[in-house]
C-alpha cells in the first residue's frame, strides 16, 4: 500500500513528466474549446496547480502562504492571462518542495479541520486534482505537436523520487 507522501510525490513526478519539451511560448498558449470559449493555458496550469498544493501546504503546516497571486488562480476573479512557464515553474517548485517534510505532520495534525476537510481530505483532493491537470496538460501537449506522454511513469518510489528533484527529463 502507498502511503500519503509517496502518492504526493508520484503525482508531483508525473505532473513534472507532463511538461518536458514545452516551450515557454507554448505553454502560454490558448486553444479553442467546442463551445467557442478557450482553455486556460499549460503555464496557467501549471501556476493553478501549484497555488492549490501551496494553499494546502499552508494549511496542514501552519506556515504563511507564499506569496502567490491567489485570486489570480481561483474562483470568479481567476485570471486566465498565462505567467511566463518560468515563473510558473518557480511557484510550483516552491509550493512542492519538501513533499517529504510536510507531508510527514500528517499524522499529528488529522484532527485539525481545514475548511470542512481533515488533512486526509485535503491531501486526497490535491492528489486527484493534480492528475485532473495531468490529463488535461497531456492533452495540450498533443495540440501542440508533442507526443502524448504514455499512462504513467514508472511507479516504485526510488524512479519518481528521483525524478523529483528536477523539471524532470523523461517522458
Amino acid at each position: 500500500m502507498y502511503d500519503p507522501q509517496e502518492l504526493a510525490s508520484f503525482a508531483v513526478a508525473e505532473f513534472k513528466r507532463g511538461l518536458v519539451g514545452i516551450t515557454n511560448e507554448e505553454s502560454r498558449k490558448h486553444f479553442a474549446k467546442a463551445d467557442g470559449s478557450e482553455m486556460n493555458s499549460v503555464s496557467w496550469t501549471v501556476g493553478h496547480v501549484a497555488a492549490h498544493w501551496a494553499m494546502v501546504v499552508a494549511q496542514v503546516t501552519g506556515r504563511d502562504l507564499p506569496r502567490l497571486e491567489m485570486s489570480r488562480y481561483f474562483g470568479s476573479t481567476a485570471n486566465p492571462a498565462p505567467p511566463s512557464m518560468e515563473a510558473a515553474l518557480e511557484q510550483f517548485a516552491a509550493a512542492t518542495s519538501g513533499i517529504e517534510t510536510w507531508v510527514s505532520v500528517r499524522d499529528e495534525v488529522m484532527i485539525r479541520s481545514l475548511g470542512g476537510d481533515d488533512v486526509s481530505q485535503a491531501l486526497m483532493r490535491l492528489i486527484l486534482h493534480t492528475w485532473f491537470h495531468i490529463g488535461e496538460i497531456n492533452a495540450m501537449r498533443q495540440l501542440l505537436g508533442h507526443p502524448e506522454i504514455q499512462f504513467l511513469g514508472p511507479s516504485t518510489p526510488p524512479a519518481w523520487k528521483a525524478s523529483n528533484q528536477g523539471a524532470g527529463s523523461r517522458q
